[in-house]
């Protein structure tokens, strides 16, 4: 009984032995394809195999900064999958739930896309989805809009225009006239003295 045990014991270790060096193999293979590879790549193809990896940094980098805008927001203290996350705020009454129920497909497919590339990394090193240029910017908007979500004032504020009391009434008229305006506030340097009504 003991011989068997130590003889299955065997040839696990020996099965797990021979599955490294497999894989080993499979590395080394790996590395020779991409130093071949890399070797007959112009100039022109190596700037561009750099600019595809910038790319895919700065695509997993504005991800990573919405997904942990999501779990700061959640208040989540253990893993919650991305797409868990959107439905729990859009349910929510988050600053952000509108957003992100307006935009939970476009969302969704950045995490698709962030998940491609985080997979096709492990696998073998080789990137098999390159996000674009336009993937990138749309995902830059997207964190701008998440993690500091425009203020109320900066869809309502305008530009007031206003006259100094040492300004001529001509001007007053043709501002009034130029801008339609029924009312301009009349200022002494910085104090507020009234205002001008058209009628």
């Amino acid at each position: 009984m003991k011989d068997s045990r130590v003889s299955y014991l065997g040839s696990s270790v020996l099965i797990i032995l021979e599955k490294n060096k497999i894989a080993n193999f499979k590395k080394e293979i790996c590395k020779k394809k991409r130093f071949a590879y890399n070797k007959h790549m112009t100039n022109e193809q190596q700037n561009s195999h750099q600019t595809e990896q910038s790319r895919v940094m700065s695509y997993l980098s504005l991800f990573n900064e919405i997904d942990k805008h999501f779990d700061k927001i959640l208040g989540s203290e253990k893993f919650l999958p991305y797409n868990d996350k959107i439905k729990q705020i859009i349910q929510g009454k988050y600053p952000i739930s509108r957003f992100v129920k307006i935009f939970q497909n476009d969302l969704k497919y950045f995490g698709e896309l962030r998940n491609h590339i985080s997979h096709g990394l492990k696998i073998d090193e080789y990137m098999y989805a390159i996000p674009t240029q336009k993937a990138i910017d749309k995902l830059a908007d997207f964190v701008d809009k998440i993690v500091e979500p425009p203020l109320c004032i900066e869809h309502f504020r305008k530009n007031v225009y206003s006259v100094q009391l040492s300004d001529s009434f001509p001007h007053l008229l043709k501002l009034m006239k130029e801008e339609h305006y029924a009312v301009v506030p009349v200022y002494n340097k910085k104090k507020f003295l009234g205002v001008v009504r058209e009628s």
